[in-house]
């Protein structure tokens, strides 16, 4: 049997795979219940608690994603054919925007259909064209306005790619269902920033995407833990 064909098979068993799809991403939303008060742990236990708490959600929605990326539906290219299944996966999944963009950077979000943006400008988007997958941008999003981190996977036919399946995670509702998942006290302060310096989670949403500059000068108490997943620096410190 040939890959094509392989993939056609997977296409027409689209409701089964946007199960599987739909089981992972909520498996990943689920893993932080009953983590426990942050203040029944020390510093380092937390730290590790919630990089490993937010790695899990957002691999569970690459994961489905790529999963996606393989069915007919998105495979078609055509907004209406895969607009259900996109609608499906963000209604079960992380607070999100999902996404379909052409390789000119045309696109379309679930929410909005055919937007008047153009996504060719973006960091990511050559390294997705050219067939990677990319996790864990910061920008500004174009539809809505809002503070997001991007996660991107190519559409393939063959070796080509022929679109681009994405999310944009809503940072402030991240970063909330994280500090509250955690059961952080009032005392405690969680941030995560990535390689270029940018604040990419944080207790206050207020601080979200700012230079880590601001967020001043660590206490003798905070522990911090890189993510090589999504290149981001946790640390759990002590407020004043």
């Amino acid at each position: 049997m040939t890959q094509k064909s392989e993939v056609k098979g997977i296409g027409k068993k689209t409701g089964l795979f946007i199960i599987i799809c739909l089981a992972v991403v909520l498996a990943a939303v689920g893993c932080g219940e009953g983590s426990g008060p942050a203040g029944e742990m020390d510093a380092e236990v937390g730290v590790s608690a919630a990089a490993a708490l937010t790695e899990a959600r957002i691999e569970g929605v690459v994961g489905s994603m790529e999963v996606m990326a393989v069915v007919d539906e998105v495979l078609s290219g055509d907004w209406d054919e895969m607009v259900d299944v996109l609608t499906t996966f963000e209604e079960a999944s992380i607070p999100l925007v999902a996404w379909y963009a052409l390789p000119n950077g045309s696109y379309y979000t679930v929410d909005e259909g055919k937007t008047s943006a153009n996504l060719a400008d973006r960091a990511y988007f050559p390294r997705v064209l050219a067939g990677e997958i990319v996790v864990g941008d910061l920008v500004v999003s174009k539809s809505t306005g809002r503070k997001v981190m991007v996660a991107v996977v190519p559409v393939k036919d063959g070796g080509d790619v022929t679109g681009v399946l994405g999310v944009s995670v809503y940072l402030d509702e991240l970063s909330r269902s994280i500090v509250e998942d955690m059961g952080l006290p009032g005392d405690m302060v969680l941030y995560a920033v990535n390689g270029e310096g940018e604040v990419a989670l944080h207790s206050d949403a207020d601080m979200l995407m700012e230079d880590s500059s601001a967020l001043g000068v660590k206490s003798e108490h905070a522990v911090s833990q890189a993510s090589s997943f999504l290149g981001w620096t946790f640390t759990l410190d002590f407020t004043d």
